[in-house]
């Protein structure tokens, strides 16, 4: 899914079909985690991207096979626009960069 718009506001582009498959929300720790993890449990079957958002404090992320770190990883910062991941969904995972952050994250097919 691409999004247009402003950080505030964004847009789906017109034309995408994007199903729904699960949307939760968890809290960032300081030991790095996948998206299963942090759902508690297995990723909705055909979710193929997601829609991750952080709240109230920063994150850190990475998909490469090496755990972030608070220092190390693509910083996921709350004045971003939401990150529209369609890398291996199993392969990411993220980190507390500062604090307690809040992750929204809706998962597509």
């Amino acid at each position: 899914m691409k999004i247009q718009g402003d950080r505030n506001y964004p847009v789906p582009v017109q034309g995408l079909a994007a199903k729904p498959k699960a949307i939760f929300q968890a809290t960032l720790t300081s030991a790095a985690q996948s998206l299963a993890a942090l759902r508690g449990s297995a990723l909705p079957d055909g979710a193929v991207y997601a829609m991750i958002r952080v709240e109230t404090a920063n994150g850190r992320w990475r998909d490469d096979g090496v755990d972030p770190t608070v220092s190390v990883g693509m910083l996921l910062a709350t004045s971003d626009q939401p990150l529209i991941y369609d890398g291996d969904l199993a392969a990411l995972k993220l980190i507390a960069a500062s604090g307690s952050p809040v992750l929204t994250v809706a998962l597509y097919a």
